[in-house]
């Protein structure tokens, strides 16, 4: 599917992003949670609904489309 660097760099980015989305939400009960557990949090339907939305995004995103290549139709 991909290489494995861009996948870690993927999921990285995509927990900060989550720990952006409830430390804005007020959502941690505990502030060392945000760093080390990210999903220790009071998440509710409308958390769950953006957090689904910015998975979609990144997942439709072209990086991800298999370029066709252009030696095989020579």
């Amino acid at each position: 599917m991909c290489r494995q660097a861009a996948m870690l760099i993927w999921i990285a980015e995509f927990k900060k992003a989550i720990s952006r989305l409830l430390i804005s939400r007020n959502k941690y009960e505990d502030s060392k949670w945000r760093e080390d557990r990210v999903l220790w949090a009071n998440i509710d339907d409308s958390d769950l609904l953006v957090i689904g939305k910015m998975f979609e995004i990144i997942r439709n995103h072209k990086i991800w489309k298999i370029k066709p290549n252009l030696s095989d139709s020579a």
